[in-house]
């Protein structure tokens, strides 16, 4: 502590008790009026007293039945990815599609052997003494090619020959014909495709037999070629009775739409009639000569219409049939 500050703590200590006995040395009287005032009286508010309503008793909680027994569920079937819809059956070839190969002047060799399925359609109208009846083909037939031993030319003449064999489940038939390969000799057939035979057995159509004497019945002169003169065979088959009579024409050619793939070939349209002892037939049969594959016809349309009493089910008979190949068919044979 400094000198000073000491010396001011001890002045102020020395000052207390005079500083306390100062003051007036006579007493101190005061006088006061005395005032009335009102003072008004407040009561306390009165007290209602609210008696709360009457609290309505919590129902219990109702009881639910058990729920009853579910079935089992069935297995959810699994999930499959989407696919794509499948092909059509027989698609249709692009507008603008070409033949691989075309249509030949000529028929190199026979087709060869192999199984073909076809689609089909048509109708017949059978009519009797009795009663009429109609129905609708199948809508899908087959064929099957098949070689056959074929004639023996005199003159050295090539010669083919196979059969086709035809089947709806309803009726068979089966045509053979004979390939007569162009030949210098004068003796020789005139080159071409010859039914050779045509057989056909069923309660529709009845029972027929065709099988001439000798090469057959021109149906398709080689080369080909487009005609307007039209040609003329007629061939008798002298064990069954039966003559057959054509007249054809080769048009044009056409491209046939085998489900999606195009076939060049030439057009053949022949008309005329089958006569039996039983029957009397007018006949018009179109078709679709694919020369570069044997000569086949991948494309048909028949028409029969007349007396028909060989029939077990009527007397006149109407029959309208179409066919078409639905694959390009196999290469012809080998030539030997």
């Amino acid at each position: 502590m400094t000198p000073m500050y000491r010396t001011r703590l001890l002045a102020c200590v020395t000052l207390l008790p005079l500083l306390a006995a100062c003051g007036p040395d006579n007493p101190l009287k005061v006088n006061l009026r005395g005032v009335q005032i009102t003072v008004p009286r407040q009561l306390p508010p009165a007290v209602i007293a609210v008696v709360p309503p009457p609290v309505a008793p919590v129902p219990a909680p109702v009881v639910l039945p058990p729920l009853p027994e579910l079935p089992p569920l069935a297995p959810a079937p699994l999930a499959s990815p989407p696919t794509a819809p499948p092909p059509p059956a027989c698609p249709t070839a692009d507008q603008l599609a070409v033949p691989a190969q075309q249509a030949t002047v000529l028929v190199k060799s026979r087709p060869g052997d192999a199984a073909y399925n076809l689609k089909q359609g048509g109708k017949y109208t059978v009519t009797s003494a009795a009663e009429t009846t109609q129905s609708v083909l199948p809508t899908s037939t087959s064929r099957t090619v098949k070689a056959l031993t074929p004639p023996t030319s005199t003159v050295g003449q090539r010669v083919d020959a196979w059969s086709v064999t035809e089947t709806d489940g309803k009726s068979a038939s089966v045509a053979t014909f004979v390939l007569f390969q162009p030949s210098s000799s004068p003796q020789a057939t005139p080159a071409g495709i010859y039914l050779s035979g045509l057989r056909w057995d069923d309660d529709v159509r009845g029972d027929l037999t065709f099988q001439p004497l000798g090469g057959g019945l021109l149906i398709f002169p080689l080369p080909a070629q487009q005609t307007t003169t039209p040609f003329a065979a007629s061939q008798t088959d002298p064990a069954s009775q039966t003559v057959v009579t054509l007249t054809g024409q080769v048009p044009g050619k056409k491209r046939v739409d085998l489900c999606g793939a195009v076939v060049d070939s030439f057009s053949l349209a022949l008309t005329g009639t089958i006569t039996t002892p039983t029957q009397q037939l007018t006949v018009t049969w179109n078709q679709q000569i694919a020369t570069q594959f044997g000569g086949l016809s991948v494309e048909d349309s028949l028409t029969l219409s007349g007396s028909n009493s060989a029939s077990s089910v009527g007397a006149r008979l109407d029959w309208q049939q179409t066919t078409r190949y639905t694959r390009v068919p196999d290469d012809p044979a080998s030539t030997p």
